[in-house]
């Protein structure tokens, strides 16, 4: 059981941090931070990445039943070649930090009550958190650390992709120190087609015919999205607006090539 000294002792931190703090929360005042730190509570540690890039393709229904590699220039944020982010000219122009000697941080102290002691860290001022002090500049780009760069790189755009799919590409984008590139995300739109009109993996188009056509039937051939000529046979009566499904001449499924929709074809 607690002593009346330590209720004592509890109520003057409470009354000493609502003076210094107004509404601040104690646990917080004091650097506790609920349950942190307790098996399963905590946030785990993630390494840090940069922010997204995102950009967008416009290709042809074509492409989108073929497949394509795509080409995509962008500027980016590198890390200079020279030093490779550090800014110093070159390793030896690099000294620890005389203040928080190399942890790029610095331990303070915060009194919150007689006898009651806050101990947190602080970004030191003097390296900016770096732990380095630079003595001579890199000649490239003059302590910068980065560039910017013109980068060109290919994207395979997989047959049967379908409009608004996103390819992510990790760490292509921008380049930092101490953390991880940023990725890339490639948004595709598929532009409309003047024959085929797409629905999911099913391809649909209209043709027109002739009364007689309509009427004895006829034999025809129509183009397909990769250049193959795809039948069309009718030996009767044809009604407007009919509609016939061609088994297997849709679009390709994607990421299951070996599979595709059909082919729905209107008579007008």
């Amino acid at each position: 059981m607690a002593s009346s000294k330590t209720y004592l002792a509890i109520a003057f931190v409470v009354l000493a941090c609502a003076t210094l703090a107004g509404s601040m929360d104690l646990f917080s005042e004091l650097g506790i931070n609920g349950l942190e730190g307790f098996g399963g509570f905590g946030h785990h540690n993630q390494e840090p990445v940069g922010p997204d890039i995102n950009l967008k393709i416009r290709i042809s229904l074509e492409d989108a039943y073929n497949g394509k590699t795509v080409e995509i220039a962008h500027n980016k944020q590198a890390l200079c070649p020279h030093c490779r982010g550090s800014g110093a000219d070159s390793e030896h122009d690099l000294d620890t930090c005389p203040r928080c000697r190399g942890q790029g941080t610095i331990m303070r102290k915060k009194q919150l009550a007689p006898g009651f002691v806050q101990q947190f860290q602080e970004h030191c001022n003097k390296c900016n958190g770096e732990g380095k002090i630079i003595k001579k500049q890199c000649h490239v780009c003059h302590a910068n650390k980065v560039m910017q760069a013109f980068e060109i790189f290919e994207a395979d755009i997989d047959k049967g992709v379908d409009h608004g799919h996103v390819y992510v590409y990790e760490e292509a984008g921008d380049e930092y120190l101490n953390v991880k590139a940023s990725p890339i995300n490639i948004r595709v739109e598929i532009a409309p087609h003047k024959v085929f009109q797409r629905e999911g993996e099913d391809l649909r188009t209209t043709v027109k015919i002739s009364l007689k056509e309509a009427l004895l039937g006829f034999s025809r051939t129509l183009k397909h999205l990769d250049g193959h000529e795809v039948k069309l046979n009718r030996v009767s009566t044809t009604r407007p607006g009919y509609t016939q499904k061609i088994i297997g001449e849709g679009m390709p499924h994607f990421n299951f090539n070996v599979e595709r929709g059909d082919l729905y074809v209107k008579y007008e």
